[in-house]
């Protein structure tokens, strides 16, 4: 069985006397190694899924969302040469309780920034283009019938030269499908339904756009073979081509996100394990399947170091990404002490759609359905709720997902990959107290 590796929101924590730092850093691909560019104050949170992390290689930005100690959403832009901070506006998902805006997507040819934002006033799924000086957003079009988003795996990518915008969304009571849009005017070109596979636990992940060769290529597991191949995809029927295996490789990061593609080399990079639970950089050539690179990735001095959230900067023809440094020490003021502990440790899931929200049952001050599941585990928490993360556990207790809730009030969990049995919904509050409730599939 393949399983894809994934995190939710990656969390920062403070020691009592010390401060740790986030920096924006270059990533050598051929050998594993970063080099700190510069340090990002006051980032405590990084936003890993869905996906809101690009880079905009027609001014040289790489741009993130990000919060603060306080859960402050804010749209980072960040000068990739020298590190600096360009812009940093506070980011509003909208005016609804549960707006979101997601999967960031530039067109490299002008610069400008796209995403889809699903504003919960009147229940719909629009195309948007984003500001990134002032966090502003601007409506393009609504996408007609799409009711939720496929964010894990990611399927959002930017065809710069047709300025086409790509993303996995279901219509509602449909299907996942592929969209792509004309982003001019945010009409649909193409609808096909996602990929189909012959095996249950077969998948397509880390799809990524080669804009020199205008070819969207992707990562398949073939659960009959128990093979990794990169394959390329048409955007019309959705139909795949497996291309090359890639030997050894057992698992795919796909959240925080280390898929990139450099175009000069035609190298696919992202982020493999094999069996024995070593990570690698994979660096390989599209053209012919060759492995050019894996160096162990990422090698840390400390546990509660990362580096997450690659980019690659085809006009510089360098790898970016950010590193949470828990050694570096500083003297900050003591008379607040930030107890807040999250075990941010892994999330197993297959094919994960992060979605939009609905409800049922009230229990207390939250609600759970369906009780027994199939397809999707669904919790609605009241707008006063004290409640910081949620958790997901099988029968033994393992956490199979977890969640920072930065005052959410609902989530569905995609669950169509999980075998009938018992599980829990665990909701936790900061002063340790826990609401646990058995829910059966």
């Amino acid at each position: 069985m393949k399983k894809y590796i994934s995190f939710l929101l990656i969390l920062c924590l403070p020691i009592l006397g010390k401060a740790q730092l986030e920096f924006f850093i270059h990533v050598d691909y051929e050998n594993g190694t970063f080099t700190k560019i510069n340090d990002i104050p006051e980032l405590q949170y990084i936003q890993v899924a869905p996906n809101t992390t690009v880079f905009d290689e027609t001014n040289g930005w790489y741009i993130f969302t990000g919060f603060d100690i306080d859960f402050n959403r804010f749209l980072y832009t960040i000068d990739a040469s020298t590190g600096t901070k360009l812009y940093d506006p506070l980011f509003s998902q909208g005016p609804g309780a549960n707006d979101n805006v997601v999967l960031y997507q530039i067109d490299q040819n002008t610069g400008r920034m796209y995403a889809c934002h699903w504003s919960s006033i009147d229940n719909t799924e629009y195309f948007v283009t984003i500001e990134p000086s002032t966090g502003e957003f601007e409506i393009i079009a609504p996408i007609p019938d799409v009711q939720y988003i496929v964010s894990i795996p990611d399927y959002s990518v930017f065809d710069s030269s047709n300025s086409y915008y790509t993303f996995g969304g279901v219509p509602a009571g449909g299907s996942a499908m592929l969209y792509t849009l004309n982003a001019a005017d945010g009409s649909i070109v193409y609808s096909p339904p996602m990929p189909s596979f012959t095996g249950m636990y077969d998948n397509i992940g880390n799809v990524q756009f080669d804009n020199s060769t205008g070819t969207l290529y992707g990562l398949h597991w073939d659960d009959s073979e128990q093979t990794e191949y990169i394959v390329s995809i048409d955007r019309e029927t959705s139909e795949f081509e497996k291309l090359w295996p890639i030997p050894g490789v057992n698992y795919i990061t796909t959240v925080p996100n280390y898929a990139t593609f450099a175009e000069s080399e035609g190298l696919y990079i992202f982020r493999g394990g094999d069996s024995n639970g070593n990570w690698f950089l994979y660096a390989v050539n599209v053209n012919d399947g060759s492995v050019f690179s894996m160096p162990e990735f990422p090698v840390l001095e400390d546990v509660d170091d990362n580096v997450i959230e690659l980019q690659y900067d085809n006009v510089t023809d360098t790898l970016y990404g950010l590193h949470w440094d828990a050694n570096f020490i500083q003297p900050i003021d003591t008379t607040v002490m930030d107890t807040t502990v999250m075990d941010t440790t892994v999330m197993d899931t297959t094919m994960m759609d992060t979605v939009t929200y609905i409800i049922e049952e009230e229990l207390l001050d939250y609600k759970i359905y369906p009780n027994p599941f199939e397809d999707y585990l669904i919790v609605e928490l009241d707008a006063f709720h004290k409640y910081e993360r949620l958790r997901l556990l099988n029968a033994d207790g393992a956490i199979m997902q977890e969640l920072v809730l930065n005052g959410q009030q609902e989530i569905i969990i995609n669950t169509s990959d999980f075998i009938s049995g018992i599980y829990f919904i665990q909701l936790l509050k900061a002063t340790g107290e826990s609401t646990t409730l058995k829910v059966l599939k």
